[in-house]
């Protein structure tokens, strides 16, 4: 259930028209531009400079690109590797910026 509700996020902003996602146990220490949100953002890049999706912004249109890429991401690796039962949205995320 919880990365089903992980992926359904990524709808939900995009349904809402789009701000600022984040999860309930992250507290930015920086102030964050809220005027600009435009572009999908990634606030927290993690190793390797890979985003980790804790911590979002775009809007509704971006949100919904990012939704649908993260879900054909998930579809795609469900094809190649059916053993494979769990495909995260952070796997997803990192697959998609890697391609």
């Amino acid at each position: 259930d919880y990365n089903y509700y992980c992926y359904l996020r990524w709808l939900a902003m995009a349904t809402v028209g789009g701000g600022f996602q984040s999860d309930y146990d992250v507290l930015p220490f920086r102030r964050l531009d809220n005027t600009g949100v435009g572009a999908f953002t990634i606030y927290y890049t993690g190793i390797g400079n890979i985003g980790v999706p804790c911590l979002m912004s775009g809007v509704a249109s971006e949100w919904e690109r990012m939704a649908f890429a993260l879900l054909r991401n998930g579809e795609e690796h469900a094809a190649l590797t059916p053993e494979m039962n769990l495909w995260t949205d952070m796997m997803a995320l990192q697959d998609v910026h890697d391609s």
